[in-house]
């Protein structure tokens, strides 16, 4: 499935939103959401590109089905470049790896866990988790920090969220509406050997790129 070839500059929808202060406690300080960080026909594509990619069989008993993609092109990341541009966050750059999650049934949930910190064949570790939501639910459909669920994200159109992660790693998410809560997500580069705090999710998702030259 082609991609869009990404515009040279973001959206100019685009918002940014510091979801938990820097000066918290909490592990996730730092964390942030993007509004409006894709055009609806980039998020139409990836989502079909979702539909065309084969199942993996699952190694052990999940609750959502996972394909994984190469972008070996750079047309995802290079629309998510643009977007952290448009936020200050230009000179970071998105590994290639991408896997995408989706939840089949009302309920599903991906446990609390932490996310590993991936390297690339040139050492470059990654810092950052970025997720894009293609699609939410009318119940659930957010990520929760714990132990702090006050602080949690709703799935809704062309968002995305960053997390800090307790040694300096951040989870960005990216959001975008419909029943299923279609999620994709990928980690950026950077250094950061740490892992991230527990986070469970409550959608239907795809979940997308982990790493920062090389992801999950």
């Amino acid at each position: 499935i082609p991609l869009p070839s990404p515009s040279p500059s973001p959206p100019s929808s685009l918002s940014f939103h510091l979801l938990i202060p820097n000066d918290s406690t909490h592990p996730g300080a730092g964390s942030f959401y993007i509004d409006g960080g894709f055009d609806e026909v980039f998020l139409d594509k990836v989502l079909s590109l979702h539909d065309h990619l084969p199942i993996c069989e699952p190694e052990k008993p999940s609750c959502s089905a996972r394909r994984y993609f190469f972008d070996g092109e750079g047309l995802v990341r290079g629309a998510i470049k643009r977007a952290l541009g448009g936020c200050g966050w230009a000179n970071h750059t998105a590994f290639p790896y991408m896997r995408f999650l989706h939840y089949g049934y009302p309920g599903g949930t991906l446990a609390p866990h932490v996310d590993l910190s991936r390297s690339d064949l040139q050492g470059v570790r990654s810092k950052y988790t970025f997720i894009l939501y293609l699609m939410d639910c009318e119940e659930g459909g957010e990520t929760a920090f714990v132990p702090c669920i006050n602080y949690k994200t709703i799935n809704q159109n062309g968002g995305n969220l960053k997390k800090k992660n307790k040694n300096g790693s951040r989870k960005r998410r990216g959001r975008r509406g419909k029943e299923t809560g279609e999620k994709s997500e990928e980690r950026e580069d950077k250094e950061g050997q740490d892992k991230e705090q527990p986070q469970p999710k409550q959608e239907k998702g795809i979940e997308g790129i982990e790493g920062g030259k090389e992801g999950k």
